[in-house]
């Protein structure tokens, strides 16, 4: 009897884990799709693709500002393309989770579409340009990208240290300032206590005159009293 009581308690205890990691994967999926707001990350637009649009209808195809324009077409997709890369592994995780919804799951396979369709137009027009370029412009962006980024970071750090520094040498001003100020107070109260005591002392004095004083004419009425009794 007691052998079957065992099997129940190890299938109960097997199912109840089963259960836990299953809506421990649910949670971790509920909360890397809401990590992100869904209307932002597929909201892409692709402005350089239009102004490289009119530069090369201009310029023509062979112009260097067509390929510059080029290049800034590549550069302003570089954020949208890690920004897929960061958001995917989210969305498709809730999608085999079977908690994604449909409208987000079908505006994320629009988006990847959009981007797809975006990259594969660069890197033509590249190749257009010059042989070989369609498979380097967008390295080559994404290095001209982190490079920049990576100049921002260094300006921003070096701007809080510059922000640190300030702080410190106001601190230490301020902390000089106040020193300055006690260190004028003390010389004020131990002048103060200097003259309090030199009155005192003056006081003093005066007192121990005037008990002197008194006392020398209580001798000198002593003395004339007993000569004229004598």
């Amino acid at each position: 009897m007691w052998i079957v009581a065992a099997i129940i308690a190890v299938v109960v205890i097997g199912l109840v884990i089963h259960l836990a990691r299953k809506k421990r994967n649910l949670d971790t999926a509920n909360q890397e799709l809401f990590s992100f707001k869904s209307e932002e990350v597929f909201d892409f637009q692709f402005p350089q693709r239009d102004r490289y649009e009119e530069i090369k209808a201009k310029e023509g195809m062979k112009s260097k500002l067509t390929a510059q324009a080029l290049m800034n077409r590549a550069l302003a997709d570089i954020p949208i393309i890690l920004r897929m890369q960061r958001e995917a592994p989210g969305i498709e995780s809730a999608k085999r989770a079977n908690f994604c919804p449909a409208e987000v799951w079908s505006g994320y396979q629009r988006a990847s579409m959009m981007l797809s369709e975006e990259f594969e137009s660069v890197k033509q027009e590249a190749e257009e340009l010059q042989k070989g370029w369609g498979e380097k412009i967008f390295p080559s962006a994404n290095a001209i990208y982190m490079q920049h980024m990576n100049q921002m970071m260094q300006a921003q750090q070096q701007k809080q240290e510059e922000e640190k520094k300030n702080q410190a040498h106001e601190r230490a001003a301020k902390e000089a300032e106040e020193a300055g100020k006690r260190k004028e107070q003390q010389k004020e109260s131990d002048a103060a206590q200097q003259q309090k005591r030199a009155d005192q002392t003056f006081e003093q004095l005066m007192h121990e005159e005037e008990q002197a004083g008194r006392s020398k004419k209580g001798g000198q009425g002593s003395a004339k009293a007993s000569k004229k009794h004598q």
